[in-house]
């Protein structure tokens, strides 16, 4: 069984996928950031941000890592054991749902791909899914522009009879760190 201890460069998530026996040392993947000698900080970085994001913000590389050092190791651990390591299978009740529902990913999310939120989207009636270009599990953090979109047009398509204005701003704050919008699909 995969433990949090696995996370980013040893045990079986950085190998093929197979279980490393417990005799045999793990193998370690170099950091993608020359000088950082953070193997499990820097491979929890690489899966929950974008290629692009981990590149071009280092505003966002620093909150998750800082959140990673931060973090309640127990409620660390915890979190990714029933999130990510026994999540189970909810494909049967999504049929069930009653209300329209939006399944959004990111377009470098390796957990949650675009293909299986379009399927689990075609599950339910009222289903639709979305993809935001270069974002991969943080995708409100990586993109928080086109978060606020997808979520406002979703709510204008499904629920509101009111106009279609809003007090949210479509762009971020004056003086803020963040990009603009990268696109969905």
């Amino acid at each position: 069984m995969q433990n949090a201890g696995d996370l980013g460069g040893t045990g079986p998530a950085a190998n093929s996928g197979g279980a490393v026996p417990h005799d045999q040392p793990a193998r370690r993947l170099p950091s993608p950031w020359p000088g950082r000698v953070h193997p499990k900080r820097d491979g929890a970085v690489e899966v929950i941000l974008s290629a692009r994001t981990r590149t071009e913000d280092p505003t966002a590389v620093a909150l998750v890592d800082d959140s990673l050092v931060h973090a309640n190791p127990t409620g660390l651990r915890n979190a990714i054991v029933s999130i990510s390591l026994r999540r189970p299978d909810l494909t049967q009740r999504i049929a069930g749902l009653p209300v329209p529902s939006l399944f959004v990913t990111g377009s470098d999310h390796k957990g949650w791909t675009p293909q299986q939120a379009s399927a689990a989207s075609l599950l339910l009636p009222g289903g639709s899914a979305a993809v935001v270009a270069d974002a991969a599990y943080l995708i409100p953090l990586e993109n928080p522009v086109a978060t606020i979109q997808l979520v406002r047009r979703f709510w204008i398509d499904h629920f509101s009879t009111a106009p279609t204005t809003s007090a949210v701003p479509a762009q971020p704050r004056p003086g803020s760190s963040l990009d603009p919008p990268r696109g969905t699909e």
